[in-house]
């Protein structure tokens, strides 16, 4: 469904049942069951009509919502009790670590990046942290990523996913002291006739459990918090569960909680018209939004101007390029690896994007790398949740297009940036990455309506175009983009994230 659409939904939801009366104890539950909604609505989206390849190559989300549903079984793991409370004991001792900045992330933000994993969002903070002699700690969240190198700043960094699971485990005897929710089953049913769907894990015992392990993860957090005298605690990518539980704990205890943009956010239900936002805010949502721009800034204070500064935006740019628009990285032994394989002014280079969506190679796209001119060279990088469909992806690839123009090895595990700032035109259905190219004055070609919508201002500006479901007609755009290139579109202008760390850090002292 398109994004706009379930937007519309929610907001209708909101202007007609008692959302805001909907609680656990003192927490608001509505943004839990807005984002597993929008979630659902959003896993129904099909961008082209080939329902075939869908089930090849698209991958079910590892990071969501509705991640935690899996323990509703959890009474049938096997009794380890003490293991766990070896294990338990261990990492009590590990998560002191007097951290007076708290870091939630998730493996999947990692890169290989001078021989270690890196966190593209997080690891510069800590960085900029670490320069400024101030402690931090990041819990990690691996989920089912697997690394074959240690991670950066692997002293500071701790994998939770046992631990988190032992306290769910230890403490589920624990029942809800109160839960209210008054014309909840009303709202379900007009949901459900509404866009035609169950929701049977927002119904009964399912939604029972779901918010009674939200209320214990907030515990769980605030233990974390009080044993550690955190100050300031961060998330990225804030509508995970955990991650609401960590801002909500925070919240608890007066700790700003800071949500670090990791890709779009512009008609995403999770940072796009809330229309009912109480005026203390929701504890589940971040009190600040770090953000790469000015247009995502605009959208979230939109809503959050209405709560009295409990939730507020800020540019702040992206660490993870002003990393890379380093001279001396820039120069690095990635771009040297790329001069050897493909010289600079040999190809025209043209980088794909994919996402973990249905039919995430359209036919139309692979009929224009199969009839593009010999020198233009086609990279296509996979998302970091399909890496575990590679092979399939080689298939459609070889039986679609052939790799005589296609390369998909460096593609995907070279860092974005070191890639944009060798790409000539940058192509996607709606990837977040549009706004990464325009950084490094890339334009590129969004093939879906969606991107229409989520893109507007890169549009307008001239970084983008909108093309969809036709291969003679992107190969005429990239050679209309191809001028554009050639006459100097420039890179366009971003913010440091260190102004706004400089600030937090004033606040917390």
């Amino acid at each position: 469904m398109e994004h706009s659409k379930v937007i519309a939904i929610l907001n209708e939801i909101e202007e007609r049942f008692p959302v805001n009366s909907w609680k656990a104890s003192e927490f608001h539950v509505w943004p839990l069951i807005r984002i597993e909604i929008a979630m659902k609505l959003y896993s129904l989206f099909k961008p082209s009509a080939n329902p075939e390849k869908i089930n090849n190559v698209a991958q079910k989300p590892l990071v969501g919502p509705g991640f935690f549903n899996k323990l509703k079984s959890i009474s049938n793991w096997e009794n380890r009790s003490l293991k766990h409370k070896l294990d338990d004991f261990k990492m009590r001792f590990q998560l002191k670590s007097n951290a007076k900045v708290l870091f939630l992330s998730f493996a999947a933000s990692r890169v290989e990046f001078n021989g270690s994993a890196f966190n593209k969002q997080v690891d510069p903070i800590i960085n900029y942290l670490n320069n400024s002699e101030i402690n931090s700690l990041l819990l990690e969240l691996k989920y089912n990523i697997q690394q074959n190198i240690d991670p950066s700043n692997k002293n500071q960094c701790i994998c939770i996913d046992q631990h988190m699971r032992f306290y769910l485990w230890n403490n589920r005897s624990i029942d809800l002291d109160a839960l209210y929710l008054d014309g909840y089953e009303e709202f379900m049913d007009f949901l459900e006739q509404r866009v035609g769907l169950k929701f049977d894990d927002l119904r009964g015992e399912n939604l029972r459990i779901k918010i009674k392990n939200f209320i214990l993860l907030i515990a769980y957090f605030k233990e974390i918090l009080l044993r550690n005298k955190t100050k300031l605690s961060f998330v990225t990518c804030y509508y995970a569960m955990p991650c609401m539980a960590l801002s909500a704990a925070s919240k608890t205890l007066g700790i700003p909680c800071v949500d670090i943009q990791h890709g779009l956010q512009v008609n995403h239900a999770a940072y796009t018209k809330w229309s009912k936002v109480p005026v203390d805010g929701y504890s589940a949502l971040p009190s600040m939004f770090w953000c790469w721009s000015h247009i995502e800034t605009k959208i979230i204070m939109d809503w959050a101007k209405g709560t009295n500064g409990k939730h507020k935006a800020v540019i702040a740019g992206n660490t993870w390029n002003e990393i890379w628009q380093d001279e001396a990285l820039s120069k690095g032994s990635y771009i040297e690896s790329l001069e050897r394989t493909n010289p600079t002014g040999k190809s025209f280079n043209i980088l794909y994007t994919m996402q973990p969506l249905n039919d995430a190679l359209p036919d139309f796209f692979m009929q224009a790398i199969k009839r593009s001119p010999a020198d233009w060279k086609w990279w296509i990088r996979i998302h970091p949740r399909q890496i575990n469909d590679i092979e399939k992806i080689k298939k459609l690839l070889e039986q679609g297009c052939g790799f005589e123009k296609v390369e998909l090895k460096m593609a995907s595990e070279f860092p974005l940036p070191v890639l944009l700032q060798h790409t000539d035109i940058h192509i996607t259905l709606f990837s977040s990455v549009v706004i990464e190219a325009a950084d490094f004055g890339v334009p590129s070609i969004i093939m879906h309506k969606n991107g229409l919508e989520i893109f507007n201002s890169e549009i307008e500006s001239g970084y983008a175009v909108y093309e969809p479901g036709d291969s003679t007609k992107l190969i005429g755009v990239i050679e209309h983009l191809k001028l554009m290139k050639i006459s100097g579109l420039g890179n366009r202008k971003t913010s440091s994230f260190r102004p706004c760390m400089d600030e937090l850090i004033r606040q917390m002292v």
